[in-house]
């Protein structure tokens, strides 16, 4: 119990053996007095100083005590870290890192994502420019968020930058990276690629399924035909369509048949899968043994297994019900699955293909097919654009309509005239027709009239005696020449 004076009023002591020297010693004496003084004071300090720790947390309440133990493994982690960040600088030979927000013990930048991690990042780019580190547990993340920056990664250093990082989800669910997703950009990659634009993805492949799209597209207009009049739910039409489509092209036309028994369970399997690929996991921040220890802690490793054999055993069933001799032969060339078994028993290509790789194939098909989801949407959407354009075009319709109304209203008004009018002209057209008979018969009537005065003067002119033609004739020539008659015109008158 003599420690805590001597901690807290160390100096005093020493001023004590200073001030209590005697008034007649000399000065030598008193320098080796005081040094040796000095030396033994220095030596109950460090070993009071060494009974410290145990004595203050014996004589700290018992609650202080559970804390100090519970904060003492944070303590060493953080020295651990900071040892271990240290170790990391001097191996980067001084390189400039990328500026970024201050880290904080064991989980560096992880609590300034947020629930929005988008909008976090976006706040943090503003605060330390568009290129920063960030360290996600023990994991280094650079964020880019500008287009110089993106274009400099994205084309300089696609190489560098296009593999996915490593993830024990996904590399679990991908069979040992065996697909086209998360497998490493290497040979293996590009074969892959070559594999699936070739033999999957052609022109040629494409048309094959033609007949899939035609029988889904019917039967989701028979089903809406059924519907009649009542409100359709598009959306579940919509993701049947997408399914019925992307099933039938993978699976064959056993896709929602009664052999096709575990399409239900299979849909939830391949849903909990989307979600276990898409999600984060301890590991993926603290790739060690201590994020291994949480993932098994939660039960994650366990739903992972689970959901893995769930889905093999899906596989294993699609493949079998494939390589079956009592299988017929398939039209169009087959499915995809049977693109991949023939790859796989023909070892074509550098490429050896095995059970394992079409199994993986099937899965990255199917969860890239699971962007059903987004392309209901994306119907949908355009479905209300549709609507939209429907309602436009049906008010400017029914205006139309409404015009066409009134006019046929008009049209009605202005036929009603034109038949009174072409009443009243045929009226009018008899009856000049009957007056122009009229005269026509009156004209008639007169010309037979002076017709018959004009013989009648030509037969009175012939009636004329022949003396009075000859005294006429005399008449004129005594006027004319002034001759005489011949002498016998009165005998022969009288005669």
């Amino acid at each position: 119990m003599h420690a805590q004076p001597l901690v807290y009023h160390l100096p005093n002591p020493r001023q004590q053996h200073y001030n209590t020297a005697p008034e007649g010693a000399s000065s030598s004496s008193l320098t080796r007095s005081k040094a040796s003084k000095l030396a033994t004071l220095d030596m109950s300090t460090m070993a009071v100083a060494s009974l410290l720790p145990s004595q203050l947390l014996a004589a700290l309440p018992e609650q202080w005590q559970l804390g100090l133990l519970a904060l003492l493994p944070v303590m060493l982690l953080s020295f651990a870290v900071l040892i271990r960040n240290r170790s990391t600088a001097a191996k980067n030979g001084g390189v400039r890192l990328p500026p970024g927000p201050a880290q904080v013990p064991v989980l560096g930048n992880l609590h300034q994502l947020g629930p929005l991690p988008h909008r976090s990042l976006r706040e943090l780019a503003r605060q330390h420019g568009p290129v920063m580190l960030l360290r996600l547990g023990t994991v280094p993340t650079v964020v880019v968020s500008s287009a110089e920056a993106a274009r400099e990664v994205m084309k300089a250093h696609d190489v560098d930058c296009c593999s996915r990082p490593v993830s024990p989800g996904p590399k679990r669910m991908s069979y040992d990276l065996k697909n086209v997703a998360f497998a490493p950009y290497d040979e293996y990659w590009r074969e892959m690629r070559k594999l699936f634009i070739v033999e999957l993805l052609s022109m040629r492949r494409v048309k094959a399924a033609w007949y899939a799209r035609e029988e889904q597209v019917d039967k989701l207009l028979g089903n809406l035909r059924r519907m009649g009049p009542k409100p359709v739910a598009l959306n579940e039409h919509i993701f049947r369509l997408a399914d019925g489509i992307i099933g039938t092209v993978a699976f064959g036309n056993i896709y929602g048949t009664e052999r096709f028994a575990h399409k239900k369970q299979f849909q939830h399997v391949l849903d909990e899968a989307m979600d276990m690929m898409a999600s984060f996991s301890a590991e993926d921040f603290f790739p060690n043994a201590a994020g291994r220890l949480v993932d098994r802690v939660t039960g994650l490793v366990a739903r992972r297994e689970r959901i893995f054999r769930d889905l093999d055993a899906f596989f294993e069933m699609v493949i079998d019900q494939h390589t079956d001799p009592k299988r017929p032969k398939p039209e169009n060339g087959g499915d995809l699955v049977d693109v991949l078994i023939n790859l796989w028993k023909e070892h074509r290509g550098t490429l050896r293909f095995t059970r394992e790789h079409v199994k993986g194939i099937i899965l990255n098909l199917e969860t890239s097919g699971k962007g059903k989801e987004q392309l209901c949407k994306d119907l949908q959407e355009k479905v209300k654009e549709l609507e939209g354009q429907l309602d436009s075009k049906t008010q400017s319709q029914m205006t139309l309509e409404k015009q066409h109304r009134q006019i046929s209203g008009k049209e009605k008004e202005i036929e009603q005239l034109c038949t009174a009018l072409r009443q009243e002209l045929e009226l009018k057209l008899e009856e000049q027709h009957h007056l122009r008979s009229k005269s026509k018969q009156e004209l008639s009537v007169a010309e037979l009239k002076n017709k018959e005065l004009e013989l009648k003067l030509k037969k009175q002119q012939l009636k004329v005696s022949p003396k009075k033609e000859l005294l006429s004739f005399v008449f004129s020539k005594q006027e004319s020449n002034s001759v005489m008659p011949p002498k016998n015109i009165g005998k022969g008158n009288r005669a």
